[in-house]
C-alpha cells in the first residue's frame, strides 16, 4: 500500500443510499467501508442517488450530496467516472446526459458514461477540516431519438471520489473552474476511494408505444 495511511472504498452496486442521521452506524447493503471514516460524502434524505424506475424518454431526475470534512487534515478531493453497463449496439448510456454543478460552476456536462471528459480524474480542490460544499447533479434521458430498442434497458455508472493529502499528485487529474482552499500539507498521505456513488439508474424502461410505423 506504499505510503498510503487510509483507504476507505465506498462501493455501492448500484446507487447510494445513506441515512444521514445515522451515518456511522447504519449503511445499506451495498456500501463498504474500510478504515475508520464516515461522512466524506453525504446524501440528504432516505431515497437512492439520482434513481428513477420507469423512466421512460424525456424524463429526468436531479439530487445534490454533500462533501464534508469532518477530519482533522486536509485533503484534496477528485472525481471520475468508470462504465459498469457493458458497451452495446443500442447503447442507453449514450441517451442519458448528465450535468454536474460544483460550487456553482458546471465541471461537466455529457454523457452519464463519463466518455466526454469524466473518465479521468476531475479535480475537486481543497477541504481543509470544517469545509463543506454540494455537488449537484442532473440526469436527463434525450429522447428525440430514443425508439423501443431501448425498453428494459439498465444503466450503471461508478462514480469514484479519491481523496488525498495536500500536494500529492492524481495521474491524470484535470483542474475546473472553481477556487481551491489552503491548508497544511506536511500530513502523512491518505487516500479515500468512494468507489462509485454509482449514480445511475436501474430498471429503466421505455413505455411500448401505442402503434408501429408501417
Amino acid at each position: 500500500m506504499k505510503n498510503y495511511l487510509k483507504v476507505i472504498v465506498m462501493t455501492l452496486s448500484l446507487l447510494l443510499l445513506v441515512n444521514v442521521n445515522a451515518f456511522a452506524e447504519t449503511l445499506p447493503s451495498n456500501v463498504k467501508l474500510e478504515g475508520n471514516a464516515n461522512g466524506i460524502v453525504v446524501i440528504p434524505g432516505d431515497k437512492m442517488f439520482l434513481y428513477k424506475d420507469n423512466m421512460v424518454p424525456g424524463d429526468e431526475v436531479d439530487r445534490t450530496m454533500t462533501i464534508d470534512n469532518k477530519y482533522d487534515v486536509p485533503f484534496d478531493l477528485y472525481l471520475r467516472a468508470e462504465r459498469v453497463t457493458p458497451k452495446e449496439q443500442y447503447d442507453l448510456l449514450t441517451k442519458l446526459q448528465v450535468k454536474v454543478t460544483y460550487k456553482g460552476s458546471v465541471i461537466y456536462e455529457g454523457p452519464v458514461s463519463g466518455e466526454d471528459g469524466l473518465i479521468k480524474n476531475i479535480s475537486l480542490g481543497s477541504y481543509n477540516p470544517g469545509d463543506k460544499a454540494d455537488l449537484h447533479a442532473e440526469v436527463k434521458w434525450e429522447g428525440q431519438s430514443s425508439g423501443n430498442e431501448y425498453m428494459n434497458k439498465t444503466a450503471q455508472v461508478n462514480w469514484i471520489f479519491t481523496a488525498q493529502n495536500k500536494g500529492t499528485v492524481v495521474p491524470n487529474a484535470t483542474k475546473v473552474t472553481v477556487q481551491p482552499h489552503t491548508g497544511d500539507s506536511s500530513i502523512i498521505p491518505y487516500v479515500i476511494i468512494l468507489a462509485g456513488a454509482s449514480i445511475l439508474l436501474i430498471a429503466i424502461a421505455m413505455k411500448k408505444k401505442a402503434s408501429k410505423e408501417v
